[in-house]
Parts: structure tokens; sequence; C-alpha cells
């Protein structure tokens, strides 16, 4: 997780998210692989920000529905 303590836990997540295009990028060519390298970026993200799985996985739906 960043430094900054004025950036709420949802930004911290979409700023994490921002880095890897292959959760997000229907173009992007590891898109598809959600059992793989998405994953991986996944676990990358839950380790750097320090959130528990189910409680970050849920921020995460939280922000997409907030997008639409």
């Amino acid at each position: 997780m960043t430094d900054d303590a004025s950036t709420s836990v949802e930004e911290q997540l979409i700023l994490q998210v921002k880095q890897y295009p292959a959760i997000y990028d229907k173009n992007d060519k590891d898109y598809k692989d959600r059992g793989g390298v998405v994953a991986n970026i996944w676990t990358n993200i839950y380790n750097n920000m320090k959130v528990d799985h189910p409680t970050l996985t849920g921020m995460w739906l939280i922000c997409v529905l907030c997008l639409l």
C-alpha cells in the first residue's frame, strides 16, 4: 500500500489495477488468462496492499459497479 494517508484504500486499489491492463483491457494479450497471469497479478496486488482477498475483491466489485 502507498504511504500517502490521504489516499483511500479504494483509490490505492484503482492505482494498483491501472498498472496491469491484463485485468481490465480486453485487447491485452493476457486478458483471457484469468487463471494464470491475471491470478498472479491479483496476488501481487493483495500482497502490495496488505488487504485480504475477500475484502479487496469486494472493494474492486464496488469500484467497477460505480463506473457502470
